[in-house]
């Protein structure tokens, strides 16, 4: 079920967020399996905190680094974790080998992770996932709220606690309005009644 979050699919247009979603798209063109976990997953379900870089969990298969070579190839990824800020592997096996690639492009930075904490590896993740419409014409899959909590508790940095408080707000906020967290809808006064009211 498609969800589309009213604070979310107008985080991009017309933002700074563009050059991420000029990422974003190189990699579903090449048809890369990805789920959007981190902080822009969190902005997609109403966090405020701003996040300027992009992460995603990704099969570490020779198939998915062959695709991520070819989406990012035109911008000049860079291990950004090293010093020398030295050129990515053209090497998809190469790059299949690693646990975590932290590159930084021309058009921002993007971390694809091998596994998530708290979640798992890409099935596990893609299963607690959603496909949100993160721009006009633009849908993928993003981590869902619970399981972004989570991810958040178990990763346990000092900003990871404040966004396992934002997100829990979140939640406690959509549970208030009896909405359900992949596709919230707006409350009318209709929806306090039973389905099948007594007669």
């Amino acid at each position: 079920m498609l969800a589309c979050l009213p604070s979310a699919c107008g985080a991009w247009p017309g933002s700074d967020m563009d050059p991420l979603l000029t990422i974003l798209k190189r990699l579903l063109d090449q048809k890369v399996e990805l789920v959007i976990v981190g902080g822009m997953a969190a902005m997609y379900h109403g966090s405020t905190v701003v996040t300027q870089d992009i992460d995603f969990c990704v099969p570490f298969d020779v198939p998915t680094m062959a695709g991520i070579i070819e989406a990012l190839r035109p911008i000049r990824p860079t291990f950004r974790m090293r010093p020398d800020r030295m050129p990515m592997y053209d090497d998809p096996a190469r790059l299949a080998g690693l646990n975590l690639l932290a590159i930084e492009t021309e058009s921002g930075v993007v971390d694809f992770l091998k596994e998530v904490s708290g979640v798992g590896m890409f099935p596990e993740a893609a299963a607690q996932s959603e496909p949100i419409e993160v721009a006009e014409g633009v849908v993928c899959r993003v981590l869902t709220l619970e399981a972004l909590i989570n991810a958040k508790r178990a990763a346990g940095r000092p900003k990871d606690r404040l966004a396992v408080t934002v997100l829990e707000s979140l939640r406690g906020k959509l549970r208030q309005l009896n909405l359900p967290f992949d596709e919230p809808q707006p409350k009318t006064p209709d929806s306090d009644r039973s389905p099948n009211p007594p007669v």
